[in-house]
């Protein structure tokens, strides 16, 4: 393998971690998201990502209030991102 062959394999293979990274960030800040939502309890500090989902799924009516919520946040969000592109 040539030099250049070898450089484009190491800066394909960094632009795919660094894809990678940003992925996993964007899914551990949407649990954070999550577990914010949920009543705290003393028996635990933080719950980890199978029980989050768990109870998302188990409790419908709570779901569905948290998806409102959570509706209503994006649009502001998203209003606020399409006035300062804008701007």
């Amino acid at each position: 393998m040539t030099t250049r062959v070898v450089h484009e394999r190491k800066v394909r293979r960094e632009i795919a971690n660094s894809n990678e990274r940003k992925r996993m960030q964007s899914i551990n800040a949407g649990f954070q998201s999550l577990r914010l939502l949920l009543p705290r309890t003393g028996a635990v500090d933080r719950l980890s990502k199978v029980p989050v989902l768990c109870v998302f799924c188990l409790l419908p009516p709570i779901n569905q209030s948290i998806n409102q919520s959570i509706y209503l946040a994006n649009c502001a969000t998203t209003k606020k991102m399409n006035i300062n592109k804008t701007m």
